[in-house]
């Protein structure tokens, strides 16, 4: 697999895909998604899509419209240029059929030009491919055609059921408050944001840091700018995921615009996208009555889609256009729209089908109703009578043999069935009848079928409309999500179970704790469900626990920091409503972030691991902010034989020499982190072959080594970070004393890392918790560490070994979210010096410190101590709750 920086290394080169108009590059399968770029060559030109082929069927496509820092840092465009598709179910197994391939092919008009090639799925060596045979319109439609057949076999039906029609739902009280046009950062926290912004839209703009950009409390112009943003850049980060969006700027993005002094009945939103592309810009002819109806058609069909748009941001005037039957086919059976008319233009495999003959519009309309299940949008702009004509029974047709051999049988079938089993409609639908020509037979393709299949996709297709909407008006993925009908428990912790992460660990631990203590001594029931939106860290190298789906809870414990507790809100099922919320948050600063004060006044309560985490936020909420504790993973006895063993295959180190050891993950900045730090300090304590900065002997300097464990640095693509870890290699490539490992080891080969050292360094520059450094100690290996920040929880001189600092001021390029004025400290490198020499230099003062350390872990900080810390928040939390209630049932 190639990385994000292998793909800015070919950018640097030069050597990259270049034909046909377009330039690009595919970088691999990462996480579950396709990931590459690809960028028009012609500057201004419109957006290019990319498809995911088999065998010359579309079985995928998306656009490439993605915001990358590193192309914009290349110079390529404004960065805007990258696509990541994910790798479905479906598209899993059709590929499976052509040896596990798909090919990429960027979509420009009607012509798609290869890309490149991808293995997505591994199968056995010498498999044979199964030839996907048929015409140019079948091969189109094929994912299409695919996703019929899966989702309406008897098996799948069996098992998962269409779901049934329900209504919009209403917001519940967390989901209104991201909706509200509420300044968290105005003054007394009661201020309004300028109209039509709204609480989610305002968070993002710092958590995306993009405030001083766009300021419209100040430049009320940059009201437009900031939402054209929004939807341009913000939102295809969102992948699948619609951002939300409250009604009133659904509203004002649809507002018809006024040109020339006439409205011309093009939306803010359309327009403010065609305005970039100047191509289009040129072909526009106002005096021609058809260019209403093309730039309509653009929008509706080209663009919207590429913003998560086309749910909510194509008015229905737009719609009214596009659906509208032109004079040439008023009156004709399987009359055809604007839309469909274009579709069949600019769609080479639709193309062949005759218009003016009605065996040709009915198969374009029905071709129309395959490609729907992907496009639902498509929907709006056919004419009704023709949508209903495609999904009606066929009148006149005599039954299939095996439709009247189920007709005779139907009474037994139905008690061997059960009631559960939907019957086959055995009079065909127009779409049934067209899949059979294409070699696809769809028995039971009935209307509620079909409109069931549209469902699990998130349309309803009686009111054509999204089921991504609130009752209210406001856009919410959360909307289209089912609600829970799964009987109640007691405790929920929410976060990422299973990633190989410090947010994971802390998940996994504070779930052991609760289930231990609260769950078991107190006999409630207790759930864990795997929640790691946004979260890039590796899945499958940590200790392993069970997460179930989602349940209504008396109390939720989010494991989600607070600048992602509004995701939690707008991307999972409803589940805070009646329940008692709270948000277990780490973070390093010395202050909240910008993009914190709406998650944390979404919960009702606050948990931290640290007396610093009480330092951080309780000035700054009125929540309850409890310190809790933290744990650390307890796991059997490691020898120092085969840890030693483990650090000697990874490094090399010889036996006989005193090693440092650094671990953390890149993903967690290494601006703060500071392994710069490290590599100084190791440098003036133990200079190869001369004489320490405070002039003591040089005494074993070569004896002495320094190891850096890191992963992810391969995927870290901030400029900052790179070229801090450019110097890193620098000091590497100067002493060959040092060595660095960037890997994903195994929860339990990381522990024999660590235990294989002879000292443990952390010269953060702050720390939330500190699980490298806890971790350490839990193994009897000596720390030194940075005497600031979370760490001073389980930290003083009687444990390890502290270094002195100062704090000093971030600028924004330091850390994520920097709010001015916030510090953090900036340890004495000549100090730690000192410090490790010390450590090498007194084995007797190093066992002790060390023995004192582990001690102090094991009593305060085991999961025992820590379950009970969370066991007695939880009765205060319990008893406060059932108190409440009883005096609500008394009332």
């Amino acid at each position: 697999m190639r990385s994000l920086t292998d793909g800015l290394r070919k950018l640097r080169t030069r050597v990259e895909h270049h034909r046909g108009g377009f330039r690009g590059y595919v970088d691999g399968v990462m996480g579950g998604e396709i990931v590459g770029w690809v960028q028009p060559v012609t500057a201004g030109q419109q957006m290019l899509r990319v498809g995911v082929f088999v065998q010359g069927a579309r079985i995928h496509e998306g656009a490439a419209n993605v915001h990358r820092r590193d192309l914009e840092k290349a110079g390529v465009g404004d960065g805007r240029h990258g696509f990541v598709i994910p790798v479905t179910p479906e598209m899993t197994r059709i590929a499976l059929a052509n040896s596990g391939r798909v090919d990429l092919r960027v979509l420009s008009g009607d012509r798609s030009l290869f890309l490149e090639q991808v293995q997505i799925v591994e199968v056995a060596h010498g498999a044979e491919e199964a030839p996907l045979r048929g015409s140019a319109l079948r091969k189109r439609l094929y994912g299409g055609l695919e996703l019929l057949a899966e989702r309406l076999s008897p098996d799948r039906l069996r098992d998962t059921p269409l779901p049934a029609a329900r209504p919009a739902p209403p917001c519940s009280a967390a989901q209104a408050k991201i909706f509200a046009p509420r300044d968290y950062l105005a003054e007394g926290h009661d201020g309004a944001l300028p109209a039509p912004l709204f609480a989610y839209a305002d968070y993002m703009r710092y958590r995306y840091r993009v405030d001083a950009q766009f300021d419209p409390a100040n430049r009320p112009g940059d009201v437009a700018h900031f939402l054209k943003f929004y939807l341009g850049s913000y939102a295809p980060m969102r992948r699948s995921l619609r951002v939300p969006m409250s009604a009133d700027t659904i509203a004002w993005l649809n507002e018809p615009q006024v040109i020339g002094g006439q409205p011309r009945h093009l939306s803010r939103a359309a327009w403010s996208f065609m305005m970039e592309v100047q191509p289009i810009l040129h072909a526009i002819d106002f005096h021609n009555p058809d260019w209403y109806a093309w730039a309509a058609f653009w929008w509706a069909v080209n663009h919207s889609e590429a913003v998560g748009g086309e749910d909510c941001l194509v008015p229905d005037y737009m719609a009214a256009a596009l659906s509208h039957v032109p004079d040439r086919f008023a009156g004709q059976t399987w009359a055809l729209s604007e839309f469909m008319v274009r579709m069949h233009a600019e769609t080479a495999e639709l193309s062949e089908l005759p218009l003016e003959e009605e065996d040709g519009r009915r198969r374009l309309a029905c071709a129309l109703l395959i490609m729907a299940l992907f496009r639902p949008d498509f929907l709006r702009y056919l004419p009704r009578d023709t949508l209903e004509a495609a999904l009606a029974p066929r009148q006149g047709i005599l039954p299939q043999p095996e439709a009247q051999l189920a007709t005779l049988v139907r009474g037994p079938l139905r008690l061997l069935r059960g009631p559960q089993r939907p019957e086959p409609d055995p009079t065909p639908t127009a779409l049934s009848e067209f899949c059979a020509e294409l070699d696809r037979p769809m028995p039971g393709l009935t209307r509620a079928a079909y409109a069931g299949v549209l469902r699990q996709q998130g349309f309803e297709l009686d009111g054509l409309r999204f089921a991504t909407l609130t009752a209210e008006g406001h856009r919410l993925e959360a909307a289209r999500l089912p609600a829970l009908d799964s009987p109640a428990v007691d405790i929920q912790v929410i976060g990422p179970v299973r990633k190989a992460s410090g947010l994971g660990q802390a998940t996994r631990l504070s779930a052991a704790c609760l289930e231990a203590t609260v769950g078991r001594e107190l006999g409630l029931t207790f759930n864990t469900v795997d929640y790691s939106l946004d979260n890039p860290a590796p899945e499958g190298f940590s200790s392993e626990r069970d997460a179930g789906d989602y349940r209504p809870a008396r109390v939720n414990v989010f494991h989600i920091n607070a600048e992602s507790l509004p995701l939690s809100v707008a991307y999972q099922p409803e589940v805070m409503e009646g329940a008692y919320n709270i948000g277990y948050v780490f973070w390093e600063l010395d202050s909240p972030a910008a993009c914190h004060h709406l998650g944390l006044d979404l919960m009702d309560e606050i948990w931290v691991s640290t007396q610093y985490g009480m330092e951080i936020y309780q000035p700054h909420t009125d929540r309850p902010v409890v310190n809790v504790g933290m744990s650390y993973e307890a796991l059997p006895e490691i020898t120092r034989t085969d840890a030693r063993a483990l650090l000697k295959e990874k490094t090399g180190v010889p036996d006989d020499v005193f090693v440092f050891a650094v671990t953390f993950d890149s993903f967690s900045f290494v601006q703060r982190k500071n392994p710069l730090g490290v590599l100084q300090a190791f440098a003036e304590a133990f200079p190869p072959g001369g004489r320490p900065a405070d002039g003591s002997e040089a005494i074993g300097n070569n004896s002495v080594r320094l190891v850096i464990k890191t992963q992810n640095r391969a995927k870290v693509t901030c400029p900052v970070q790179m070229a801090i870890w450019e110097q890193v290699d620098a000091a590497l490539a100067a002493d060959p004393r040092i060595s660095l490992i960037d890997e994903t080891l195994r929860y339990e080969d990381l522990l024999k890392f660590k235990k294989g050292a002879d000292a443990y360094i952390s010269l953060h520059r702050s720390e939330g918790w500190g699980f490298g450094m806890i971790e350490a100690m839990n193994l009897g290996v000596p720390v030194l560490a940075t005497g600031y920040s979370g760490n001073m929880d389980f930290c003083d001189d009687k444990t390890c070994w502290l270094v002195d600092y100062r704090l000093v001021e971030l600028t924004q390029d330091d850390y994520i979210f920097v709010v001015p004025g916030q510090k953090w400290a900036e340890p004495d490198v000549a100090h730690a010096a000192r410090q490790m020499r010390a450590m090498r230099d007194d084995p007797r003062e190093l066992a002790r410190r060390a023995r004192a350390a582990r001690a102090r872990v094991q009593q305060d900080f085991s999961e025992a101590a820590i379950g009970r810390r969370y066991a007695a928040r939880m009765r205060e939390i319990l008893t406060d709750l059932d108190g409440g209630a009883r005096r609500r049932a008394a009332e």
